[in-house]
């Protein structure tokens, strides 16, 4: 066990990236399984959610009670507009910042949509980058920042996270540097 908290990669101790990377999946099943409750645990008490509304904006909420209040309208009407929803991490990097840790992430999210009358109506995507600064609290890692940048959203037709790649450039710029 020693070995696990004295060996870094990348700068992070193995069993700190496990821990996170436990984090970043308990997340998503909270998320695509629409437990608020687990959800927010993800949390620290002042953690912060960036993510697009559905007109395109960006959308910051600081706080727990701030975080359920954006989206607890959407956990409460998946029995009407999702049959199955899947978030999936790809190519996660670890960095530490200071004592904390970020993580950047592809993320790809499958939906089953079957409430919309207009294009697309059934399965639908939405694919960008995950960006998240975690740090240590009294019950584990939690979210202290997460920034979701969409490209794409066929659901809506949009990504604004698009006019933040300059050419050539992979991904999109994260909100830590």
């Amino acid at each position: 066990m020693r070995e696990l908290e004295t060996t870094r990669i990348n700068g992070v101790a193995i069993i700190d990236r496990l821990q996170i990377l436990d984090e970043v999946n308990r997340y998503a099943w909270a998320w695509d399984s629409g437990d608020i409750e687990e959800y927010l645990d993800c949390y620290a008490e002042d953690g912060a959610l960036e993510h697009p509304t559905k007109d395109g904006k960006p959308g910051y909420h600081t706080g727990r009670d701030a975080v359920r209040a954006a989206i607890l309208a959407n956990m409460e009407a998946r029995p009407t507009n999702a049959y199955g929803l899947q978030h999936h991490f790809g190519s996660p990097r670890l960095e530490p910042d200071g004592d904390d840790v970020i993580v950047n992430a592809y993320c790809a999210v499958l939906r089953h949509e079957f409430h919309r009358t207009y294009w697309p109506s059934g399965p639908s995507f939405r694919i960008g980058t995950w960006h998240c600064r975690y740090t240590r609290t009294a019950a584990g890692w939690r979210i202290k920042v997460l920034s979701v940048k969409m490209w794409t959203d066929t659901a809506f037709n949009s990504g604004i996270a698009i006019q933040d790649r300059k050419p050539g450039m992979v991904g999109t710029g994260t909100p830590f540097g």
